[in-house]
């Protein structure tokens, strides 16, 4: 599992409200001491299951339909119903959520590799 330092995470944080505005609220962010919490039993993600992925972009990558795209390339399960989209405040940037189901943490690590790695996408949540 990859550990990131708090700092890394809260300018990650900051990127991404200075994309969205106040559509990223500070109270709605926790950061905590990620070094502090220590795992225990039946925490985590479950596998299989079914879980949202965000991808925000610049508005004009098409996001809306390469999002699932890239998925079902992958050989997920896209629920198509759970598409959602929210442009940023200028509308410059957009964000494209989506659920899928996911047979194990190695396929649900593969989507967000190949979601960072399309050019139009900078981040995924």
């Amino acid at each position: 599992m990859a550990t990131f330092p708090v700092s890394w995470i809260t300018k990650e944080i900051s990127n991404v409200q200075t994309l969205f505005g106040s559509a990223i609220r500070d109270d709605c962010i926790d950061v905590r001491d990620l070094e502090d919490i220590q795992p225990s039993e039946g925490q985590g993600f479950q596998f299989p299951g079914s879980f949202e992925i965000t991808a925000m972009g610049e508005a004009g990558a098409n996001l809306r339909e390469r999002v699932p795209e890239i998925l079902r390339g992958l050989g997920l399960n896209v629920l198509d119903a759970s598409l959602r989209e929210r442009p940023s405040r200028e509308g410059n940037y957009v964000a494209v959520t989506v659920a899928f189901t996911c047979p194990s943490r190695e396929k649900y690590d593969a989507a967000h590799a190949a979601l960072r790695a399309d050019p139009g996408i900078r981040y995924t949540l």
